[in-house]
């Protein structure tokens, strides 16, 4: 394995040792709490690194370099329903908020049909 990001939220760095990731290649949530908040600021340095670091992954996309899981899209007036995403655990891939969706209706995902069926 070449790298591994952690995004449970628990310390994984020994599973990344085991694993054979380089220390470098190693990257927590708690790792990029202080660039999550340094993009919630207003000021002019922030709003450009934020906008040179949406770049840097517009190109990676763009390349392929990477797959986005996403588990679930939901309005931001059905956050409640996001959050009850979240509340499970066992979500695979990213729940999200979208503040100007072009279709209202809600995508069936295939963990609700297998756990509909458990």
């Amino acid at each position: 394995m070449t790298a591994l990001i952690d995004n449970f939220g628990q310390d994984g760095s020994d599973l990344a040792e085991e694993l054979g990731v380089p220390a470098g290649r190693y990257r927590s949530s708690a790792d990029r709490r202080d660039t999550e908040v340094r993009l919630l600021q207003n000021d002019p340095a922030s709003v450009a690194y934020g906008t040179e670091l949406l770049a840097r992954v517009t190109h990676l996309a763009e390349k392929r370099a990477f797959t986005l899981l996403i588990s679930g899209l939901h309005a931001v007036d059905d956050v409640a329903s996001a959050y009850h995403d979240l509340e499970k655990l066992h979500s695979r891939g990213k729940v999200l908020l979208g503040t100007h969706l072009v279709n209202s209706r809600r995508i069936v995902k295939a963990r609700d049909i297998y756990e509909a069926g458990r």
